[in-house]
């Protein structure tokens, strides 16, 4: 297996973070769910301060993310002959990214706004040059909480159109992503 993306397929590294970064993300929104509907105590703290650095952890991510797509670019869209679904999936593409760095960040704002600075893994204090600010801190609130589940809509249309592609166009798009196998003719 390749380490780098060809013209047709993803490599070793791109898999391994997409699948990371798809774990990651909804383990995010189910535990922000959850942490939202608990009551107050030392637990739902504790995970709060675990989804603060995880979500800052997935925002160097996303970078990473970015940065290898400079040195290894996305395979080519080859076997999707129709413009609107080559667009499409560009767009759809795009639209990912901007909330993989819009949620981060937002709850990044939020937490400085709200005065409670992200303790980054307990090594350190991530802060913004935000001062303590409840009506920013309720639209960032407002906004995080909101787009987490618009996001979540965007990434079910993303693993629809991924199944769509696999059993209707019986094309590669999905099978070229999937860790251990082959590109499919």
């Amino acid at each position: 297996m390749q380490w780098k993306n060809s013209d047709n397929a993803y490599g070793v590294l791109s898999k391994t973070i997409h699948w990371l970064m798809a774990l990651c993300i909804l383990g995010m929104f189910v535990g922000g769910v959850v942490m939202h509907g608990m009551e107050k105590s030392p637990l739902k703290w504790q995970l709060y301060a675990f989804h603060k650095s995880m979500g800052l952890s997935l925002l160097i991510l996303v970078f990473v993310r970015i940065i290898w797509h400079i040195f290894s670019p996305t395979p080519s869209l080859g076997q999707i002959k129709k413009p609107v679904i080559r667009k499409g999936a560009k767009a759809g593409h795009r639209t990912l990214y901007f909330f993989m760095l819009f949620l981060p960040i937002s709850g990044w704002i939020m937490s400085c706004a709200s005065g409670y600075i992200p303790n980054f893994w307990g090594v350190m204090q991530w802060s913004l040059p935000i001062s303590k600010n409840k009506t920013l801190s309720s639209i960032f609130h407002w906004m995080h909480m909101n787009m987490a589940w618009l996001f979540m809509a965007i990434v079910a249309v993303h693993i629809t159109m991924a199944l769509w592609h696999h059993y209707y166009y019986k094309d590669s798009t999905l099978v070229r992503m999937l860790p251990g196998l082959e590109k499919r003719n």
